[in-house]
């Protein structure tokens, strides 16, 4: 079942909304008619959580809440349980990673952004006293917070409510059609849960091809020269060349002129020499323990040499990115992420669509209401 994101300012009264939403959920699945009545809601909370208010001062800290909070997701979010992510959500980044896991599990989302002004947000924060942030904490989580936008998948479906307007309700009817009438979002390529494969795929192979070369061999033992042999344990022919095979020969054919080559979706030689260089360039590093975003706030961070890494046409700097995020090698898909970032800061969405072939999904109904919120917020 969903994922819904609770977003806000500090003491922007998401708590209580998540409270709301939850009880308003429980209420429905109770009724007789309803068909999801099986189903259970959860609220994932920093209190849930054990992370206290404190842990947003040091990056150390934020990052293992983060890493917290995406766990519990992971473990929760099924097709049986609604689950409430009721977490500050306040980067765009982490927004991402909780829809990629919603897609990953082939359920829906939704974000439900509490709007209040930060002067009326920081009052509220003073008069809960030990309860609330610290001011500095607070100062720094507003100074950060990413608004979200209807327009961005992650962000979308949204429900933007004016917290100190007392005549703007929850929405919840609207919620329930996003979130549970609305059919779930395939998987893209990126989010696809990849199979697994055997770990002894090469072993059988090799006894496969023995089991065909021992056939050859016993085949020949006659002197007379066969048209075919039959692969043992199946019914498929080998055709033979009308003489004699030796040993030599057939071990050749097993080998080939490439020993155990090892086959990578979708990564080509050039990129994967290209990725194999910025290996070799960092093998000596030792990884900071620093966010993209932490990056992108210092450019002077990154090393000249990548720079020059990275300086390739949009084409080559996707498949790198693409094959970096295949082969596991972090450090380079944070760097390209971070350069892709910057190129598309200040680009119109109609641009970046453009460029980088981004087709859009949404239905007129889905941009008329993204329309919509975007005058509210004006």
């Amino acid at each position: 079942m969903p994922l819904i994101m609770m977003t806000g300012f500090p003491s922007s009264g998401k708590s209580t909304r998540a409270a709301e939403l939850k009880q308003l959920f429980e209420e429905r699945l109770l009724q007789p008619e309803n068909q999801h009545r099986k189903h259970t809601v959860h609220i994932i909370s920093d209190t849930t959580l054990g992370v206290p208010h404190s842990a947003y001062a040091h990056a150390s800290e934020e990052k293992n809440a983060r890493s917290a909070l995406l766990s519990a997701v992971e473990r929760l979010v099924t097709r049986e349980h609604i689950v409430i992510a009721d977490t500050p959500n306040y980067i765009k980044g982490l927004r991402y990673q909780l829809y990629c896991t919603a897609r990953e599990e082939g359920t829906t989302h939704c974000v439900v952004y509490c709007a209040l002004p930060v002067d009326a947000a920081r009052q509220i924060n003073q008069m809960r006293g030990s309860d609330g942030y610290a001011d500095n904490v607070f100062d720094e989580l507003t100074m950060r917070y990413e608004e979200p936008n209807s327009a961005t998948r992650w962000d979308s479906p949204l429900f933007t409510i004016i917290q100190n307007d007392p005549n703007d309700k929850l929405p919840f009817d609207s919620i329930w059609d996003a979130i549970v009438e609305r059919r779930a979002p395939p998987p893209t390529f990126s989010t696809a849960v990849k199979p697994a494969e055997e770990t002894n795929y090469q072993f059988e192979l090799d006894r496969a091809t023995q089991d065909v070369i021992t056939a050859i061999l016993d085949s020949q033992k006659s002197g007379v020269p066969m048209s075919y042999v039959v692969v043992p344990g199946s019914s498929e022919k080998v055709n033979m060349p009308g003489r004699n095979l030796t040993l030599s020969e057939l071990r050749r054919l097993h080998l080939g002129t490439d020993i155990n080559p090892i086959l990578l979706h979708n990564v080509t030689g050039t990129i994967l020499a290209r990725v194999i260089e910025y290996c070799v360039h960092h093998r000596d590093d030792v990884r900071l323990d620093k966010d993209v975003e932490d990056l992108l706030q210092d450019d002077n961070q990154v090393e000249a040499w990548d720079r020059q890494f990275m300086n390739v046409d949009d084409s080559t700097m996707l498949q790198i990115l693409y094959a970096a995020d295949y082969l596991g090698v972090e450090p380079l898909v944070d760097l390209g992420c971070m350069f892709i970032a910057c190129i598309i800061r200040d680009m119109p969405v109609d641009e970046i669509r453009l460029r980088y072939g981004v087709v859009e999904d949404f239905t007129d109904a889905q941009r008329q209401q993204m329309q919509l919120e975007a005058d509210l917020l004006k």
